[in-house]
């Protein structure tokens, strides 16, 4: 028989908070994330720029505004993002308002120096995203994968809160 609330979850792990999968998303989302940063520390880039760099370099040309999205930051955040980068020469911003009926528009692509560095940092995730492959064998993690996605889903269709 499946639990009505939280409280009749079983405790699991010995931990009180094992019930709550918000709770252990986050917990695990530190945890990957510790052991990226620890992989690629000397990339000196974040997840989040790592993402940044990654989907423009497989969507040149693209917008903020979307990468924004694409990414699951705030737009102003992400403006920030993108200026460290730029100032990095990782990527730059062309303007592209001429296409535009109204207002500005500026696209996104990276530097050849932004090109070599994911091309460099790229192993490295490779060995991160391999470690967690082993961690769970190949099954659970296409199936972990999968069941994210289909949050992620949830979420992006405005279906939590």
């Amino acid at each position: 028989m499946e639990p009505d609330t939280v409280e009749e979850i079983p405790e699991t792990h010995g931990h009180p908070m094992a019930g709550h999968l918000g709770f252990l998303l986050r917990r695990v989302q530190l945890a990957v994330f510790s052991d990226f940063q620890a992989r690629t520390a000397s990339f000196n880039l974040t997840p989040t720029e790592y993402s940044i760099l990654s989907v423009i370099d497989a969507r040149p040309g693209m917008q903020q505004t979307r990468l924004a999205e694409l990414v699951g930051v705030k737009a102003a955040n992400c403006v920030a993002l993108i200026t460290g980068l730029e100032k990095r020469r990782l990527l730059d911003r062309r303007d592209v308002s001429k296409k535009l009926v109204h207002g500005r528009a500026l696209a996104l692509r990276l530097t050849p120096d932004g090109k070599k560095l994911l091309k460099q940092i790229n192993r490295r995730v490779d060995e991160h995203q391999m470690y967690l492959v082993q961690l769970l064998g190949y099954q659970a993690h296409e199936e972990l994968r999968h069941l994210l996605l289909l949050l992620l889903e949830h979420a992006e269709r405005g279906r939590f809160g």
